[in-house]
């Protein structure tokens, strides 16, 4: 009887065992269908041909799914940034702009939304676009690499306000110029911690030269932080600090060795960061840009503060148009605007336009949040460290003027 009874608990445990595993495989089944519905939802159509035509052929795209949590209205979640990083690496597919990662994701000089690789064809100095100047550029050097100088001369294409420039690659109609000419919504406490200056994608670094030579860890990355956009933020902080400002500069390195989950771990700095140090008002995420075409000319930006070469910069802001939480996005625009002005009187082609995005990007945290974007991966680091030096000298004098009195 015993022995029946044991017979019969092992056929029941062996059905049962069945049982989830098909359950299992059907959610399996239903997670990614779900997944290529919304790369259809988000006009990714192509994108989702691809993951049917691969997938079938490739089980570790399924299980690197399972494995995250998309972003919901709430905000959590580890976001679309792990999720076209997991389908990347499992399906070998090209890198898609994501919808938490800002950018130049990996492996390589992947453009971002809205930049250079449509507009530059090989073998052509530059090909119009609205709003932009058609002086010749530079030609590409030995290196593969040419120079380009953002400058626009028309509002075609653009939101203007105040001659500031906004590249608007969202669904949102903000009235830019309502916005410059409301009240700055940020102010700086007079004591404690004022600004926080983060490296989402820290490992992000520049073209060696006579002033600095290294060697990259990756491709135009290294972890080395006398090399790469931390070297930026020392240099953005220790100015901002002469001008008696109180920076707290982290220098951690969030997207190395690991890309995909960086947004997420800066997120959880900033958020402690500001939990510790509740007077921080404005938080500054440098990076630096990417732009390659299509046959591998590599470009950087380029301007001319008196009779020095140096890198272009660009402010990024996020807005809610992904679908994640972030009420105050107009309050950054607001923000970003007016230090794009301060610094534009200052070095009229220093600033690219402003770029307007569908990603929160983490400026939800504070209201004076946004993305510094100095030069790109085909500028020099000396050009690098000369812009980031020009935006700690104008910004940092537009922010003395906001700290309480």
């Amino acid at each position: 009887m015993q022995a029946h009874t044991t017979t019969r608990r092992r056929k029941v445990t062996v059905r049962v065992w069945r049982g989830r595993t098909l359950l299992r495989g059907a959610a399996c089944i239903l997670t990614f269908a779900l997944c290529l519905r919304l790369l259809f939802l988000s006009g990714l159509g192509g994108k989702a041909e691809a993951l049917i035509a691969q997938a079938g052929e490739n089980t570790g795209f399924v299980h690197a799914v399972l494995g995250l949590e998309l972003p919901a209205s709430s905000g959590e979640g580890v976001g679309w940034d792990d999720f076209f990083a997991a389908q990347s690496a499992a399906l070998m597919l090209p890198d898609t702009p994501a919808e938490t990662e800002p950018p130049a994701p990996p492996p390589e000089e992947t453009p971002m939304p809205g930049s250079l690789l449509p507009l530059v064809p090989e073998g052509a100095f530059w090909t119009m676009s609205p709003g932009l100047s058609p002086s010749p550029q530079t030609p590409p050097s030995d290196s593969g690499i040419a120079e380009i100088t953002f400058n626009p001369t028309s509002p075609e294409g653009y939101l203007v306000a105040g001659g500031q420039y906004i590249k608007n690659e969202t669904g949102k109609k903000p009235d830019a110029e309502a916005l410059l000419r409301a009240q700055n919504p940020v102010t700086l406490p007079k004591k404690g911690v004022q600004i926080l200056i983060v490296h989402t994608h820290g490992s992000e670094s520049f073209q060696p030269d006579e002033n600095f030579a290294f060697a990259h860890s990756d491709t135009d990355r290294t972890e080395d932080t006398r090399y790469n956009v931390v070297r930026l933020g020392d240099e953005i902080a220790e100015i901002f600090e002469a001008k008696g400002l109180t920076v707290l500069h982290d220098r951690n390195i969030y997207d190395y060795p690991t890309y995909p989950g960086s947004y997420s771990r800066s997120l959880n700095a900033i958020t402690k960061a500001i939990a510790e140090n509740p007077g921080i008002a404005i938080v500054i995420d440098v990076h630096r840009d990417a732009i390659q075409t299509a046959a591998g000319t590599v470009y950087k930006t380029v301007a001319v503060a008196g009779e020095e070469k140096v890198a272009q910069m660009m402010l990024v802001v996020g807005t809610n148009d992904s679908g994640l939480t972030h009420p105050n996005w107009q309050k950054n625009l607001n923000f970003a605007l007016k230090l794009q002005k301060n610094i534009n009187a200052a070095h009229p082609t220093l600033m690219r336009p402003i770029n307007l995005r569908k990603e929160r990007f983490n400026q939800h945290a504070t209201t004076g949040s946004m993305i510094l974007e100095i030069g790109t991966s085909g500028n020099t680091l000396t050009e690098a460290i000369a812009a980031a030096r020009l935006f700690g000298e104008t910004a940092g004098d537009m922010l003395k003027g906001l700290v309480q009195k």
